[in-house]
C-alpha cells in the first residue's frame, strides 16, 4: 500500500505540475489533490523539490532509457518498427500526459521538461548523451542498410540519421501542442514509413 500511496502523490503532482507548471504549484496544492493527509503526505516527501525530483526521475528519466541495441539491426524497417514498439511500452509517461489532458486544462509540457532540466542538471545530462546515442544508433543502421541494398541514396549517413530523428522530435513536439496526446506515435510510425520508402531500393 506504501509503494501504491507514493505512486499517487507522484502521478497527482505530476498532473498539477504539467497544468500549472513548477514555480506555481504549492506543496499545499499537492496534498490537497492527493486528498491525503498532511502526516500521510509528509511520510513520503518533506518538500515541493523533494517530490519533483522523483516526478522527474519516474517519468522523465525513463525517456531517456532507451536500448537501441535491442532494435532489430535486420533491416532499417525492423529497426524503426521495433524501436516504435519500444516506445509504445514506455506507458507511464503518456498515461500521465492524457490525465493532464482529460482534466480539461491546456498542458505545460515543455515548460516542465526545461524546469526539469534546469532544477535537475543530471536530466539535462542525460539527455544530451541521448542524443548522441540516438545519432549513432541510427547512423550504424543506416550503414547496414546501405550496404545490403536495402536503401540507395547519395546522402551521407547522419543526414539519413538526422531525417529520421527530427520526423520523430517533430511528431512528438506536434502532438503535444496540439493536446494529441497518442497521436506522436501513429505520425511517427506513418512519417518513418513514408521515408523509408523514399530511401528504399
Amino acid at each position: 500500500m506504501a509503494t501504491d500511496s507514493r505512486e499517487y502523490i507522484l502521478e497527482t503532482a505530476f498532473v498539477l505540475f504539467m497544468q500549472r507548471s513548477f514555480k506555481a504549484v504549492t506543496m499545499n496544492d499537492i496534498v490537497k489533490s492527493s486528498g491525503m493527509s498532511k502526516g500521510a503526505f509528509y511520510h513520503y516527501f518533506k518538500s515541493k523539490e523533494e517530490v519533483f525530483q522523483e516526478v522527474v526521475n519516474t517519468y522523465f528519466m525513463k525517456l531517456t532509457d532507451i536500448d537501441y541495441a535491442k532494435c532489430s539491426h535486420e533491416s532499417l524497417k525492423s529497426f524503426y518498427s521495433d524501436l516504435v514498439s519500444n516506445l509504445q511500452n514506455q506507458t507511464g509517461f503518456l498515461q500521465q500526459l492524457r490525465k493532464a489532458k482529460e482534466s480539461g486544462e491546456a498542458f505545460n509540457y515543455f515548460q516542465l521538461l526545461f524546469d526539469a532540466m534546469y532544477l535537475s542538471p543530471v536530466l539535462k545530462t542525460r539527455i544530451l548523451e541521448m542524443q548522441t546515442k540516438e545519432m549513432k544508433a541510427w547512423t550504424e543502421i543506416i550503414g547496414i542498410a546501405k550496404k545490403k541494398g536495402e536503401i540507395k541514396t547519395d546522402l551521407a549517413d547522419k543526414d539519413i540519421a538526422k531525417l529520421f530523428i527530427y520526423v520523430n522530435d517533430g511528431a512528438g513536439m506536434n502532438n503535444i501542442l496540439r493536446n494529441r496526446v497518442g497521436g506522436a506515435i501513429r505520425d511517427m510510425m506513418a512519417l518513418y514509413g513514408s521515408l523509408y520508402e523514399l530511401l528504399k531500393v
